[in-house]
């Protein structure tokens, strides 16, 4: 999360390497925007590091076309792999019976081929990959995916809607255990406006606030504002 405007009032030390982040909200609430922007943000503070991003709802000319990250595309520090992009890599036996171990598969072998420059990984949203899996071994399933991710030895930005398919709660799911750590992206109601707004629920060995911070997203970046409400 280095170079993000205003991440000194969140975040007071500095994240473990090797983390794994669950950044979860409603529709709306800029989730993409900010896994987007704290990839960017490490990428350009290190210059020597890729970062593989699996996006299972925009395809990738969304990516090519968004100004902030494009350099990072064309200098192909940024991989995007689509929905389409891994059903080419995958063999359907596997999208049918596992595709968590399929992506792991994937990113394995970008690992053996980038070695130690392929820094981080993004998943997004990770919901759908639960429409592939009997939710009856879904925890099971979990385990062993983010276990595999920790063996990669990369930092994991994992988008996450708040609800799944059938309108329950995630916090049924065993995410908020299995991550490093959780933020929060939702929406607040003031009393004469409606903001968007970024509250860290936990983060494993960094000392941080736990209010909730006002966002905005301009052309310049990713903004975290004031606290919503002070003490």
């Amino acid at each position: 999360m280095k170079n993000i405007s205003g991440i000194e009032k969140v975040v007071f030390s500095d994240m473990p390497p090797y983390t794994t982040i669950v950044i979860e909200g409603d529709t709306g609430t800029l989730k993409t925007t900010f896994a987007l922007e704290c990839i960017k943000a490490n990428l350009e503070a290190e210059p020597d590091k890729v970062c593989l991003y699996f996006s299972l709802k925009e395809d990738k000319s969304y990516f090519e076309n968004h100004h902030s990250i494009k350099p990072l595309i064309d200098q192909k520090r940024l991989l995007v792999i689509d929905y389409a992009g891994l059903v080419e890599l995958l063999q359907p036996q596997v999208l049918r019976k596992n595709i968590f171990e399929g992506i792991s598969n994937v990113a394995s072998g970008y690992k053996k081929k980038l070695g130690e420059k392929l820094s981080m990984i993004g998943i997004d949203p990770i919901n759908v990959l639960e429409t592939f899996i009997n939710q009856k071994h879904i925890r099971r399933f979990l385990f062993h995916f983010f276990s595999e991710l920790n063996d990669l030895k990369t930092t994991n930005w994992i988008v996450m809607e708040s609800y799944d398919l059938t309108g329950e709660s995630t916090a049924i799911l065993p995410y908020h255990f299995l991550a490093d750590g959780i933020i929060c992206l939702g929406m607040s109601e003031t009393l004469d406006d409606v903001v968007r707004y970024l509250e860290i629920i936990k983060m494993r060995g960094v000392c941080h606030s736990l209010k909730k911070f006002q966002i905005s997203y301009k052309k310049s970046g990713f903004n975290i504002l004031s606290a919503i409400y002070e003490d």
